[in-house]
């Protein structure tokens, strides 16, 4: 971890990426599970569909 001698304005943006990668990650966590309920939803109601034709 040399670049924390380096000064601390690097230190700050090392840091400061890490939360917005962080931040980046729960978000597409987020986004995955709603499209995963989503889906579930979707292809319940297919199903359900599917099965009221027979």
């Amino acid at each position: 971890m040399y670049w924390k001698t380096v000064s601390p304005e690097s230190d700050i943006m090392g840091q400061r990426n890490y939360v917005c990668h962080i931040s980046f990650f729960i978000i597409l966590k987020n986004l995955y599970n709603h499209l995963e309920i989503l889906y579930k939803k979707s292809f319940g109601l297919l199903n359900i569909k599917y099965l009221q034709q027979y």
